[in-house]
């Protein structure tokens, strides 16, 4: 199986972030320029995806995509 950061990083590129987007793990997040709207649809397929339910509210103070990382990976322990 896939780890969870090759996991989320194809779910960024074929949902939000455009194919060429260099993908810096401790980026701000809010430097993807990212609509509100794509965001919560990302939020929405992230928590399909991995089958968990980060609460919106923590996942809005989630500032890097490494921080992401490391949320999901305490959620699937």
């Amino acid at each position: 199986m896939a780890s969870v950061e090759d996991r989320l990083v194809t779910l960024l590129r074929d949902n939000l972030l455009p194919e060429e987007t260099e993908i810096d793990l401790d980026a701000d997040v809010s430097d993807w320029g990212a609509s509100s709207l794509s965001v919560l649809k990302f939020y929405q397929l992230l928590n399909s995806e991995f089958k968990i339910e980060i609460p919106s509210e923590e996942f809005c103070e989630i500032r890097t995509l490494r921080g992401l990382i490391e949320r999901i990976d305490r959620e699937l322990a």
